[in-house]
């Protein structure tokens, strides 16, 4: 309680005087995982989601939704298992090689958004006075401010919008599929005369599966589970 205390010796009576009424403190750790190797067992059927796979410091509010992603993303590769398009290892494969990175990226965002939120002095104020391009443009027209320098970096990772557009701007659906295709026109036999993935191909259109639907009842086409 004394650290906590001597924390809060140069605020206002009032905040003191609330703090000496905590009875006790606890220290709250902020635990981080990984980066780890796999996601994945061996038989590759079971694979890590979320804080299990890649757990972060909160400085960049990207924990649960990094969690959100992982979900969209593997629900997306394992509906083209469900499809036939893809095999079970094929779509984990694909789920460790474009999430793996990516959530190392955040993690590291996180930290560097936390170094930098907790400056000490005096670097602090250096810190805060190369932030007046932004705050001045800002203020200047506060309808449409004008843009800074594209050599102007923001201290503020977590809310100026160009810092990390990757984190903010991304579709874990839409780069699932762009995985996906990748992968697939790589994959098996290609088209002499068009250069095309015969696998490619068939994830976009199969005459096989039309004359499988033709006939079928109403309410199950497409639908083989």
């Amino acid at each position: 309680m004394d650290e906590l205390h001597s924390s809060y010796s140069h605020y206002d009576p009032l905040v003191q005087k609330i703090i000496t009424l905590i009875p006790q403190s606890k220290r709250w750790p902020l635990m981080v995982t990984g980066p780890l190797e796999t996601w994945s067992n061996a038989p590759e059927n079971v694979v890590l989601m979320g804080d299990a796979a890649h757990s972060m410091v909160n400085h960049m509010a990207q924990g649960a939704a990094t969690s959100m992603e992982d979900g969209a993303f593997l629900g997306k590769v394992i509906a083209d298992v469900v499809r036939g398009i893809l095999s079970l290892p094929e779509a984990i494969h694909i789920y460790e090689k474009t999430r793996m990175p990516r959530a190392w990226t955040k993690q590291q965002a996180s930290f560097t958004a936390g170094q930098v939120y907790m400056t000490p002095q005096p670097d602090l104020n250096t810190r805060n006075t190369s932030s007046s391009i932004e705050r001045d443009a800002a203020f200047s027209n506060v309808a449409e401010p004008p843009h800074p320098p594209s050599t102007y970096r923001s201290w503020n990772l977590w809310g100026f919008p160009d810092s990390i557009p990757g984190v903010y701007a991304y579709d874990a659906e839409a780069d699932a599929d762009n995985a996906i295709c990748e992968y697939l026109s790589k994959a098996g036999e290609v088209d002499p005369a068009t250069r095309v993935s015969k696998r490619l191909k068939e994830k976009w259109w199969s005459w096989g599966d039309v004359d499988g639907q033709v006939d079928a009842p109403q309410g199950t086409r497409g639908s083989k589970l």
